[in-house]
């Protein structure tokens, strides 16, 4: 399909771009990065991690800022820093251990962008945090904070859980199994330490150079 092989190309362009301002301004997060493949899976509303590879649907990116995709990229890398992909205890209720876990990726990269600053007396105490921005995506406030109003940034996923089930008793009771990171239909992108890319649904790569006539024989 020509207009989602276009769109996929815009977009891998942009992940390039993107992950280039990144090594100025948030090395840790762009190094991360280089060590998980992309992955185009339409099956998604969004994009999820499965700790090797962040899988996207291009229609939700597209219709993303680059501020929003940094972030977005930032908060997967973060998932899997934070060993939030294999942390889950079998017994918890998935979908607030999740909550749990966004909570705490989010308020920790508005901090490290500067979006959540410490309060801090004349003395140089310490009293919490103060919110200078808060942020969207596709139209969506995320959530950064606990129930008890505590910023995620001072707290584990697992702390964070049990305020959630603490304040939200009927999750304990809610079944909520393991669902599908490991997606059949997504798409793995070629891995490539020096360029983001990825592949067009015929398995074929991706990337900024002129395609010769072999490259472009089709597959079936």
């Amino acid at each position: 399909m020509a207009e989602f092989d276009n769109k996929t190309r815009e977009i891998v362009q942009r992940l390039q771009a993107i992950r280039v301002k990144m090594l100025r301004e948030q090395p840790f997060y762009a190094v991360l990065l280089m060590h998980l493949r992309f992955a185009l899976d339409e099956s998604t509303p969004t994009l999820y991690t499965d700790g090797e590879r962040i899988a996207f649907n291009p229609y939700f990116v597209d219709e993303l800022d680059d501020f929003q995709l940094q972030f977005v990229l930032m908060h997967e890398i973060l998932h899997v820093a934070l060993g939030h992909c294999t942390s889950e205890e079998k017994d918890f209720n998935h979908k607030a251990y999740n909550i749990a876990c966004d909570i705490v990726v989010n308020s920790n990269i508005m901090y490290s962008l500067g979006l959540i600053k410490e309060k801090v007396d004349f003395l140089g105490n310490k009293s919490g945090y103060e919110v200078k921005k808060d942020v969207e995506i596709a139209g969506e406030p995320l959530i950064h904070k606990a129930p008890d109003g505590i910023e995620g940034v001072e707290l584990d996923a697992k702390e964070v859980y049990a305020l959630l089930l603490e304040a939200y008793p009927k999750l304990k009771n809610e079944e909520e199994t393991l669902d599908g990171n490991e997606n059949d239909n997504a798409y793995d992108a070629e891995k490539n330490d020096e360029n983001a890319s990825a592949d067009d649904k015929n398995g074929n790569p991706l990337n900024n150079e002129e395609d010769n006539d072999e490259g472009n024989e089709d597959q079936n």
